[in-house]
């Protein structure tokens, strides 16, 4: 190889390699857990649904590998580019700096996408396409890293551009789902997806130059004429009628909204109008049936899109939970110093958190009932040529229907927010590491527990003995918890990082808790012991009293 050929393939080997480092542990994960999904398709051929559950899961292990690409984690939160500024003296073309990674990211996505469909779905009865979604999944990871390294004039402008970007690909699969039998659909799929991540690369360039010389939220004339005469008077009065916080906590709390909480929400505005869009489009449809068959089990078409709706939500708030322990979203596990020396308790930070996700839940509810209202009302309008579903189930609406509904919103909110605050405990200890070790375990708890599942559902005699032990071991796992939630209330105590009258206070609330639950399932419905055993243990006591602890830990480095 001569000079010149080795300098030319230098820089995609350099970069190449430092995304390496950080995906290597991802990347080993992802091939044994794929592997596992594999044998598990080829040998139990007839368990289609878990082994679908158990492919979702590796959505998790898709946002690391974004977060590698983009070199990252990209802050959507400002105006400047996202790219890593010591990448800037590199002394490469802007091209090279943003080509190689993007070819790297759109490869891997693509394979991830190809190999699941070749090695888990089609082996497990799934007719599944091939190369159009990989196309899919490629496009859209190099407009992901195209909108994370494009400066813009205001940092509320790159959410909507990344929707935007997002949304033609988006409607590509839809139209391909629709016409799946067509035989160039994939042609035409793959096709308009490269020039559409052709697109990418060029506004990656563009940005890229741009926020290489300095650019960062420059504006054209028009609209810097516009930001000029309307924009800035208004931040100027904000400025002078702008009230200093009272507190250091009121302080923090407005910090964990702007920076953490207020991202959850956003993500399902984001994701909830092309699902609003697409649920619109189905009512519109005259072959579209009213109720969907699952086994033996009819579920209609409001009850389906609310429950699609409802899961998506909750599947964010399992993971946004360790983003929300951090002090930043989008920084690093460890607490910066900045926040190490405020005046403020590691009991005070741990309930200013538990508040921001408290906000943050409500917010998400209120989306999500804000979008289901704008399909039911589409629903019942003239534009639905069948008879309306939401209109009869109104018809026979009661005041007990309706406090279900109301208290069925209130548990949303409830279950939201305890994803979220479970979810942080990792990120409080500051360790990385913990966080890697804990999505793995409950990975691979979660995938065990689907297809331990399906098999106990599949056969009647296990599934008699498994009904007849589950008292047991209820009361087994109650006994458990009670155990740790002593063993962890000696441990604050006797480091003093919490004092009795705190810990007092947390055991009324979880009893409280506890007893407006059951009380709650008594009036709608039977109340049994296997139930109030479950309540207990979804109620959280010990991980949310050893929070101060790994707060401790995590502050004293």
């Amino acid at each position: 190889m001569s000079v010149s050929q080795s300098l030319n393939t230098a820089p995609a080997i350099g970069i190449a390699y430092s995304m390496w480092l950080r995906a290597r542990w991802s990347a080993l994960g992802i091939a044994l857990y794929l592997s596992c999904l594999a044998i598990a398709a080829q040998l139990f051929p007839g368990i289609r649904e878990p082994v679908l559950l158990a492919a979702l899961l590796l959505t998790t292990a898709i946002t690391h590998l974004l977060q590698v690409f983009t070199l990252g984690p990209a802050d959507l939160g400002v105006r400047g580019s996202g790219y890593p500024r010591h990448m800037f003296v590199f002394p490469l073309a802007r091209r090279s700096l943003v080509g190689w990674p993007m070819l790297a990211g759109a490869i891997t996505h693509g394979m991830l996408w190809i190999l699941v469909a070749t090695l888990v779905f089609k082996p497990a009865g799934f007719a599944t396409p091939v190369f159009w979604p990989a196309a899919l999944f490629a496009a859209a990871t190099v407009w992901v890293q195209a909108i994370s390294w494009t400066p813009f004039a205001t940092p509320y402008a790159r959410v909507p551009a990344l929707a935007i970007s997002i949304t033609p690909l988006f409607c590509l699969g839809l139209w391909a789902g629709l016409y799946l039998e067509r035989s160039t659909v994939s042609f035409v799929v793959v096709a308009m997806s490269i020039a559409w991540g052709v697109l990418a690369y060029v506004v990656g360039v563009r940005g890229l130059a741009r926020a290489r010389r300095g650019d960062d939220g420059n504006l054209s004339i028009v609209v810097r004429a516009f930001y000029a005469v309307f924009a800035t008077p208004i931040r100027l009065n904000r400025r002078r009628t702008r009230q200093p916080f009272r507190s250091p906590a009121a302080a923090q709390l407005w910090h964990e909204w702007r920076r953490n909480a207020c991202f959850l929400p956003a993500m399902l505005g984001m994701i909830g109008i092309p699902m609003l869009a697409l649920n619109c489009q189905t009512i519109f449809n005259d072959q579209s049936r009213q109720t969907l068959l699952f086994g033996s089990v009819s579920v209609s078409t409001p009850a389906m899109t609310l429950l699609l709706w409802v899961g998506i939500t909750l599947m964010l708030s399992a993971t946004i939970g360790g983003s929300m322990g951090k002090f930043d979203l989008w920084g690093k596990e460890i607490m910066p110093s900045f926040f190490a020396v405020r005046p403020i308790t590691n009991a005070k930070l741990i309930n200013l958190k538990l508040v921001a996700a408290a906000m943050s839940a409500i917010a998400s509810a209120a989306i999500l009932l804000l979008m289901f209202g704008i399909w039911a009302a589409v629903e019942t309008s003239p534009l639905n040529p069948r008879e309306s579903v939401v209109r009869a189930m109104m018809g026979e609406l009661t005041w007990r229907n309706t406090a279900l509904a109301c208290t069925a919103v209130l548990a949303l909110i409830v279950i939201i927010w305890r994803g979220i605050a479970i979810g942080m405990l990792p990120s409080l200890t500051g360790r990385k590491w913990i966080n890697v070790v804990i999505g793995v375990l409950i990975t691979g708890a979660m995938t065990l527990a689907v297809i331990a599942g399906s098999w106990i559902y599949r056969n009647p005699v296990t599934r008699s003995d498994y009904l007849t032990a589950l008292p047991w071991l209820l009361g087994v796992l109650v006994g458990a918890k009670a155990c740790t939630a002593a063993a962890t209330a000696r441990v604050l105590t006797k480091n003093r990082l919490m004092d009795s009258q705190a810990l007092a206070c947390l055991l009324a609330s979880w009893a409280a808790s506890v007893a407006t639950i059951l009380a709650e399932i008594w009036y709608f419905g039977p109340l049994s012991w296997p139930v109030a055993g479950g309540v207990i243990l979804l109620v959280p006591f010990s991980r949310l009293a050893i929070a101060p602890a790994a707060l401790h830990w995590n502050r004293h480095r």
